[in-house]
């Protein structure tokens, strides 16, 4: 009876010490904040400092193994979830002695985003981590630790975006709409509407068509995208895994070489030539085919601006793609109707010149420092910390320096013209050039 108790008394005590411990073994700290991300976009950013020798699960684990770390979000209509949590550095495989097979676990430091689209200005992010943590002698029960966000520096809602990069694919299509490739093609276009017309409203109608037709060519593409890439899966890699990011920054470092001069982007000849021919039917067929003819051959000018557009657009909202490049389209078409409907004022429209050359070089200027975007997306979400902000603004600032320059004359590319004397425009547009420097 006695050794009885004594046995009892010693499983007690052990039971203390085991809980005693438990209560001491505490080896993370959670960490939580968030880091804008873009328009109405943000990464909600989860830190786990875990204590040498000790180790936390990976998110996904073998049946019969321990308990992953899982994040679980409460989901208002204030914002939504794109994707799943992203883990930086990823899991490691070892083998874990408590259980007897290979697990994946993360060991030091960790760092977990989940990435969130916002629909008001200001909101509040709840959620919860749910983990196990171990050593080679012991382990904590499973644990949830909740978290509370406070978000505050969305100043543009979802609508508004969008909005706003309507905007900014209107400036696009106008920009697009004066490069060298299209800007002489205003008046010829613009008399092929006049041909054969009886009457004036026939050659509205035919400019209002091509206008139409234009806009219909360039958001097709962007609907194309959007029902093949619809869904947050889809955005979530392209803004964040480095193989689309390494590829749209090689992709612009060509277009902007292509706006320099060194090469020229160019359909195949046989499509265009076979647009070409279809173009000269008469009616609404004729006027479509004419608007398809000047996309095509518009391609190396308009090439270069619409796919940076598009890339940029997948990378957002599921409408972004379509609203993007119907912007675009609309823009674009915009100087075809309004000439053709009101022809008087094509006379004071300024002659070609070496001017649209110049337009060229501003935007490849602007590619180039667009690209850096993708760069710092990979150091960013990698955590390899190569770009630092100093060196993404240093960049910036010899970019449109050298842009400055140029518009000055003093750095000239292969098909810029002479500068005999420097206009008040360009004298306006170099000044705002450097007070951005």
């Amino acid at each position: 009876m006695l050794r009885k108790s004594a046995f009892l008394i010693y499983l007690f005590i052990q039971l203390i010490v085991t809980q005693a411990n438990a209560q001491i073994f505490a080896p993370v700290i959670w960490e939580f904040s968030y880091e804008k991300a873009g328009d109405s976009r943000f990464d909600i950013v989860m830190t786990a400092t875990i204590d040498t020798g000790s180790h936390i699960y990976g998110m996904e684990v073998p049946e019969d193994g321990p308990i992953p770390t899982t994040f679980s979000f409460d989901t208002p209509e204030s914002y939504s979830l794109e994707g799943a949590v992203r883990d930086s550095p990823p899991a490691v495989e070892k083998m874990d002695e408590a259980f007897g097979f290979r697990i994946k676990t993360y060991s030091n430091k960790v760092e977990f985003r989940q990435r969130i689209t916002a629909s008001v200005p200001t909101f509040i992010v709840n959620g919860s981590v749910n983990f196990m943590a171990c050593s080679n002698s012991m382990c904590t029960p499973p644990k949830d630790v909740e978290f509370s966000i406070e978000i505050t520096g969305n100043t543009q809602p979802a609508k508004e975006s969008l909005l706003a990069f309507f905007f900014v694919s209107l400036i696009a299509g106008l920009a697009g709409a004066i490069t060298p490739c299209v800007y002489p093609m205003i008046p010829l276009t613009v008399a092929f509407f006049s041909r054969g017309a009886d009457n004036r409203r026939r050659a509205v109608s035919r400019a209002i068509v091509f206008g139409l037709s234009i806009i219909m060519i360039y958001t097709l593409p962007g609907i194309i995208v959007s029902l093949t890439g619809a869904g947050a899966g889809f955005t979530n890699s392209i803004s964040t895994h480095w193989v689309p990011n390494a590829i749209f920054f090689m992709l612009f470092i060509t277009f902007a070489a292509s706006f320099f001069g060194a090469f020229e982007i160019t359909l195949p000849g046989r499509w265009v030539s076979a647009v070409d021919s279809k173009a000269n039917r008469g009616g609404i067929s004729g006027a479509f085919f004419m608007a398809l003819t000047t996309v095509t051959v518009s391609f190396s000018c308009t090439g270069p601006i619409v796919a940076p557009l598009l890339m940029e657009a997948a990378a957002g909202h599921v409408l972004r793609p379509v609203i993007g490049m119907a912007g675009f389209g609309t823009a674009f078409a915009a100087p075809f109707i309004v000439f053709a409907i009101i022809p008087s004022i094509m006379s004071r429209l300024p002659k070609s010149g070496g001017w649209l050359n110049t337009v060229k070089v501003f935007i490849g200027f602007v590619m180039l420092a667009f690209s850096m975007k993708f760069l710092m997306t990979i150091d960013s979400v990698y955590n390899l910390r190569l770009i630092s902000r100093d060196i993404y603004l240093a960049v910036w600032i010899v970019l449109f320096t050298l842009l400055g320059f140029n518009l000055l004359g003093k750095i000239r590319f292969a098909h810029d013209g002479s500068l005999p004397y420097i206009g008040f425009f360009r004298l306006i547009v170099a000044t705002a050039v450097f007070s951005f420097v």
